[in-house]
């Protein structure tokens, strides 16, 4: 029954895992440099990841990885040129920093996590958590500049009883597909996808996209648009599908099995690759070209991993 979520074990289980120190295995297994023009050098560009708490980079041609810094927090996320990453810190609020760890700042204070950028880099999209009655947390989403001025509400959750989660910025900054789950964590809540607009008005965007509802259909979250903004990528139950914005063309590229896919996947910046995590007895981090081809992993551990985006290149 695939809406009897695991979220709640996902939070102890990926603490418990977060305290093991397990070496980072890197599988070498496709070519992605490319020769700069008249030099010999070559710019491999590198997937950014947060494991156990640290940032690591790993050239996405599987050969080498470096660790970065500490991370500090949580759902970090990289600016698009791959100079500056955004974070929930512990405790509560969004920080950014550089690669380095230097220069960090306070974004915003509160219950804040998953944080998104524009394309631009201009602003940001966040989760700001609500405790119910309950005591279970509730999302809703904001946008902040990432100065911290001028936060305002994308979405509400409150009447429903919902919870919004994974907010992912359209390439044009016009549109926001998130998570939809219909209770705010664990048990049976189930999700499904929803875009709006950036005053948080629904969109046409998914609208028709076919057993897009919640349990018994099967679980459609965490969406990541592609670099033309023409199809969005998410997870169907276990697996890694993708469709195109006008609903058209759903298409499940990767079967999950018993190795589920949980948080957003993330597009390489040409668009050619996607890259996503798998959790199973070896957790692993992929890359699959969006018609299904050319899966390969590229790194693996027993800890979990988290998605932070593309680098241009792998840092010194």
């Amino acid at each position: 029954m695939s809406a009897i979520r695991t979220r709640l074990a996902f939070g102890s289980a990926a603490s418990s895992a977060r305290r093991m120190a397990v070496p980072l295995v890197v599988s070498a297994c496709v070519v992605f440099a490319t020769a700069e023009v008249g030099s010999s050098r070559e710019t491999i560009p590198a997937l950014l990841i947060e494991r156990g708490g640290h940032l690591y980079a790993i050239a996405v041609d599987g050969s080498r990885r470096v660790r970065l810094t500490d991370v500090a927090g949580s759902s970090p996320a990289v600016f698009p040129d791959g100079s500056i990453v955004a974070f929930a810190r512990r405790g509560g609020g969004i920080s950014t920093m550089r690669l380095d760890g230097s220069d960090r700042r306070i974004v915003t204070r509160g219950p804040d996590n998953r944080p998104a950028w524009t394309s631009d880099g201009k602003a940001l999209s966040f989760v700001r958590d609500k405790t119910n009655r309950f005591g279970a947390a509730c999302g809703s989403i904001f946008t902040v500049a990432a100065s911290g001025a001028g936060v305002r509400r994308i979405t509400d959750s409150s009447p429903t009883g919902h919870s919004h989660n994974d907010p992912a910025v359209s390439p044009d900054g016009r549109r926001i597909a998130f998570s939809d789950w219909n209770a705010c964590e664990g048990g049976t809540s189930s999700p499904r996808l929803r875009v709006v607009d950036v005053h948080g008005r629904p969109t046409r965007e998914l609208t028709r996209l076919r057993h897009n509802g919640y349990y018994p259909n099967p679980e459609h979250s965490s969406p990541a648009w592609s670099p033309d903004g023409k199809r969005i990528a998410y997870r169907w139950n276990s697996d890694l599908a993708i469709a195109n914005r006008d609903r058209s063309g759903e298409r499940r590229i990767v079967r999950g099995g018993r190795a589920l896919i949980y948080e957003p996947p993330t597009w390489s910046p040409d668009g050619r690759w996607i890259a996503f995590t798998r959790y199973a007895r070896s957790n692993s981090v992929i890359v699959v070209h969006p018609d299904g081809t050319g899966l390969r992993r590229i790194g693996r551990a027993s800890t979990d991993y988290s998605l932070v985006g593309w680098l241009p290149s792998l840092p010194k």
